[in-house]
């Protein structure tokens, strides 16, 4: 009874003050009417807004909560998967659970569930590709350390449970997903025989490093992503390659490689029609000149050998008569004896 008035008085306050629309954003996305909504404001600002709290340079942003929400999260989901799948080893819960805490994941969730409408932040912040990659998800985690601290445990798991998972995860489904989509990648395009190739580029954003994979199949860029982890845009390019791929015709492949036969032959006809006739004249005079030079060569080598083969009959010749002649000369002495 003492909570039920404690509400009632609280809601009262709030639906009329300057934060009534905040306090009902918060209700209708949690299903909970908050009580104290300055944890629940701490949880949506960003710490590129923060103001300066502490002389150590702590500041009034959601990174504390974070950590809070971080654990409530991991702590309900490992009690959820534990349950859910009780013959299940803890290799398998603990991917499972990492996918569905992954930082794209919460990304998405706080899309969904419209919290990124309320997440107060310094636009220029947003061209770091880290931030921009992860500042609704790290403001989920936040938020349910905010109603940890409002309403305690039972009711951030009933948040969790009831207006996210249940809602917005399929984990049954998720459970079948393949996270390495650069490997199943690969083996899509060997099976379907195409030529596969990762371009890397490393950009400079101020003193932050960032990757930036495109993949190509068949010469042609079928996905690219950016991101401050090289394996992270890897992944994320081989993702958005899949799905394009898949979605795209069979006959495509074999229709573009006609174009790009055809546009090789037309590129060889125009070469051609672009040199000179008086080039192709003293090309082809090239040629004959070469063929004559080879057809004197070859005759000359001939009469040389002739000669060469005339001489050395002569001299046999005269071998044979010098021997005839020796031989008669020795038949003579041996008949005067």
């Amino acid at each position: 009874m003492r909570n039920n008035l404690i509400t009632f008085f609280s809601n009262f306050k709030y639906y009329f003050s300057k934060d009534r629309v905040l306090f009902i954003r918060i209700k209708q996305i949690t299903g909970i009417a908050p009580l104290n909504l300055s944890c629940y404001k701490q949880s949506l600002r960003h710490h590129s807004i923060a103001s300066k709290i502490h002389n150590s340079g702590s500041k009034d942003s959601n990174e504390r909560l974070e950590f809070l929400g971080d654990a409530v999260l991991n702590s309900v989901i490992a009690e959820y998967l534990f349950k859910k799948y009780p013959y299940k080893d803890e290799g398998f819960l603990t991917e499972l659970r990492s996918k569905i805490v992954s930082r794209v994941s919460l990304n998405d969730l706080a899309l969904k569930i419209g919290l990124s409408e309320l997440v107060e932040y310094d636009r220029k912040s947003m061209q770091n590709i880290n931030v921009r990659n992860s500042i609704f998800g790290n403001a989920l985690e936040a938020f349910i350390g905010a109603i940890f601290l409002d309403k305690g445990f039972k009711k951030s798991k009933y948040f969790i449970i009831e207006k996210l998972l249940r809602l917005h995860i399929d984990v049954d489904k998720l459970q079948q997903t393949e996270k390495n989509f650069k490997g199943r990648l690969i083996e899509y395009t060997q099976k379907s025989g195409m030529n596969l190739d990762f371009k890397l580029d490393e950009l400079a954003h101020g003193k932050q490093k960032i990757f930036k994979v495109s993949v190509i199949v068949n010469k042609k860029v079928f996905g690219e992503a950016e991101h401050t982890n090289k394996k992270q845009a890897e992944q994320q390019a081989s993702e958005k390659a899949l799905e394009l791929l898949k979605n795209t015709p069979k006959d495509f492949f074999i229709n573009q490689e006609k174009i790009e036969n055809r546009q090789e032959e037309v590129l060889v006809d125009v070469a051609i029609e672009e040199i000179p006739t008086e080039t192709i004249n003293e090309s082809n005079d090239n040629l004959i000149n070469e063929d004559l030079e080879n057809s004197l060569s070859e005759e000359t080598e001939s009469e040389d050998l002739l000669a060469e083969t005339e001489v050395n009959i002569e001299i046999d010749a005269e071998s044979i008569h010098l021997n005839k002649v020796l031989d008669n000369e020795t038949e003579e002495v041996k008949t005067d004896n």
